[in-house]
This record gives C-alpha cells, sequence and structure tokens, in this order.
C-alpha cells in the first residue's frame, strides 16, 4: 500500500468575538441609528447567523455610507460565506476609510489569496507590517507564508501570534504545522500538544500530532492519538483521513510521511 502524503489542515479561523455594551441611551429612532442596526448585525455573526448579520449590515450602510465598523463586518461575514468578490469589496472599502486599522487588512490577505491575487496579498503585507500588528494579523501573515512555503517567515509570525493570544488552539496548530514542515518533528509533537490542552476535542490537531509521531517514528503514540480522535471526530472526511493514516501504519516497512 502506497503511504499517502500528509494533509497538514490549518484553518483561517482570525477570532471573532463581538461583544456589545449595556448602556442606558437616550431615546432615539433606533431602526434608524447605523449603530443600533450594526449591533443586531454582530449578535447575528455570534450565533453564527450569516445571513441575516448581512441584511442588517447593508441597512446600516443604507443609514451611514462612511459606517467603518459596518464594512467591516460585512467583509468579515462574506470571507465566512466563502464570498470572495463581495469580501473583497466591503474589505477595501473599510481600507480606504480607515488604513491604519490593521483587521481588514489581515482579511484582504486571506482575500487575494483565495481569489489568486498574490501580487496583491503581499502588498498588504507590507503595509500591515508597518502597522501595530494584532494576533489576527500576526496569525494571517503566519498561514499566508505557510501556504508559500516560506517556512523561516511563517514561524517567526506564528510565534508573535501565540504570544499576543497564548489560549488559541487554531494558532498552536498552524505552529505545529509549520515546525513540521521543517522535520522538527519532537518540537511539533508539543506544539500540538498545546493545542489539545487548550481544546481536547480540537480533531484537526490530533490529526496532525498522529502525523507528527509517525514521522517522529513513534507509531504506538500515532496509533493511540488517530484511534481517540477516530472515536470522537463526526466529520467523515476527517474519519477517512484517520483511517487512512491509521492502514498506513499497519505496513511493516517504515515509510515517512512527507509534504
Amino acid at each position: 500500500m502506497k503511504i499517502p502524503k500528509v494533509l497538514f489542515i490549518t484553518i483561517l479561523c482570525l477570532s471573532l468575538t463581538f461583544c456589545v455594551s449595556i448602556q442606558k441611551e437616550p431615546k432615539i429612532d433606533k431602526e434608524n441609528d447605523p449603530e443600533y442596526i450594526y449591533k443586531k448585525a454582530i449578535v447575528s455573526m455570534n450565533y453564527d447567523l450569516i445571513d441575516e448579520a448581512v441584511k442588517y449590515l447593508h441597512q446600516a450602510l443604507s443609514l451611514d455610507p462612511l459606517h467603518f465598523p459596518s464594512f467591516y463586518l460585512l467583509g468579515v461575514a462574506y470571507v465566512k460565506k466563502e464570498n470572495w468578490i463581495e469580501a473583497r469589496k466591503f474589505l477595501e472599502e473599510a481600507v480606504k476609510l480607515k488604513p491604519n486599522e490593521p483587521d481588514p487588512h489581515s482579511y484582504l490577505i486571506a482575500v487575494y489569496q483565495n481569489l489568486g491575487l498574490i501580487d496583491e496579498a503581499i502588498e498588504e503585507h507590507k503595509k500591515i507590517d508597518k502597522l501595530e500588528k494584532n494576533f489576527n494579523s500576526s496569525f494571517t501573515l503566519a498561514n499566508f507564508y505557510f501556504e508559500e512555503n516560506e517556512l523561516e517567515t511563517a514561524l517567526r509570525y506564528i510565534r508573535e501570534a501565540v504570544l499576543q493570544n497564548s489560549q488559541s488552539a487554531f494558532a498552536y496548530n498552524l505552529y505545529g504545522a509549520i515546525l513540521s514542515k521543517l522535520g522538527r518533528y519532537p518540537e511539533a509533537i508539543l506544539i500540538f500538544q498545546n493545542a489539545l490542552r487548550i481544546d481536547s476535542n480540537y480533531a484537526i490537531a490530533g490529526i496532525n500530532l498522529g502525523v507528527a509521531h509517525i514521522n517522529n517514528k513513534e507509531l504506538d503514540k500515532a496509533h493511540q492519538i488517530l484511534t481517540k480522535f477516530l472515536s470522537i471526530t463526526q466529520d467523515q472526511a476527517l474519519k477517512d483521513k484517520i483511517k487512512e493514516y491509521l492502514d498506513a501504519i499497519k505496513i511493516p516497512s517504515y515509510m515517512k510521511f512527507t509534504l
């Protein structure tokens, strides 16, 4: 049986937790207040009601065509819907309104990548590198350079990201993927374990940990972790990938999984 190539599954999952403060507000016509409508969109986004959020954000922009938060959040909503054309349009408008805000630039990098506009993505990197980076921007830069196989640069940015948010399982998963691709399997194992300490049911990190054990010639450990995640994972595509790896490590002659 042919050993399959490893698939490092990284997720562009920039943390989006929107909070609405509850205050006593003056009496106004709320349905004509863009900020009020925008807050309704935030609530919808928090409940993953993306289409409803999009409706509210368009309404907010009809009331205030220069409302930066609505342009930005609308771009994010279209990213979640994987509508890259619309996401580009609204994020570029957000950047025009507030060019020194790093988050719209971060999302534009991902959008340009998905549209195949690598030169534009690189230009966004140059812009964001001059700004004060936050977790989202550092994570996005790390993910971009990982995809471009510029691994040392990716490593630098993912280290920034985990310093800015040490509780992101997604960031540790990407960190581990970069180390694995560099062939630094013992370090990758420790990093994937960190991801699982944060989220013990994070199947993608679990699979990547199993693969790192395989590449580190620790087949018993790989079998243990992969079997565990086979039993708890609901996603069929991930189950199939785990079975593929489990079948592969039954082969007597060991072969290293390669990217």
